[in-house]
């Protein structure tokens, strides 16, 4: 459970970045010159030109939004298997579920 936490706050924290660094791109303050090009790959006139970063927040937005989704029903998930202290097996099996005996384990 703590993994699943762990994952959810990682893309939420992957989510808010990107979307502020977006909006922080669209609001003109951001001057694209004196900012230091990591990424040698491409050619200075194509990062520097606003739609490439754009499109890449937008499908980091896209792929963390779908993530942050899914796993967080998972967790919810995986929590209310822990409060009714039961696999998710003994949850969802058609077959009548085996009641444990006091002494046994």
């Amino acid at each position: 459970m703590a993994f699943l936490i762990l994952v959810v706050s990682t893309c939420a924290s992957v989510f808010g970045s990107t979307l502020y660094g977006l909006l922080y791109m669209n609001s003109g303050k951001y001057e694209k010159d004196t900012v230091p090009l990591f990424y040698e790959i491409l050619p200075r006139d194509i990062i520097l030109a606003s739609l490439v970063p754009g499109i890449a927040s937008f499908f980091i937005l896209l792929a963390t939004a779908f993530f942050i989704l899914t796993t967080t029903l998972l967790l919810l998930l995986q929590i209310k298997n822990f409060l009714e202290n039961k696999t998710t097996n003994e949850r969802f099996s058609r077959k009548k579920a085996h009641k444990r005996r006091k002494g046994s384990k």
